[in-house]
């Protein structure tokens, strides 16, 4: 094999190694990027969907925070003060 000959198989080898290694950047990125916005948009959904068990906690929070009771909620009279 002459120097021309070695230097071609050097050059395409070169390439191949850059193109799998843009490939798997990209293929990281993008993942990062899908279970960023995923965890951004709903992280207790996302937590219910890793730990099933955790499903009925979460369906109870959920319901409380839409619709709360009189007892989850504080009032203050604010009437019998006196400012001086």
């Amino acid at each position: 094999m002459n120097y021309e000959k070695i230097k071609q198989i050097g050059v395409v080898i070169i390439i191949v190694i850059a193109i799998i290694i843009l490939g798997m950047v990209a293929i990281n990125q993008t993942l990062g990027f899908f279970y960023k916005s995923q965890f951004l948009q709903s992280p207790c959904a996302l937590c219910v969907d890793i730990n099933p068990e955790w499903g009925r906690c979460y369906d109870i929070i959920n319901s409380e925070m839409k619709n709360p009771t009189q007892s989850n909620s504080i009032e203050f009279d604010i009437s019998k003060i006196e400012i001086k």
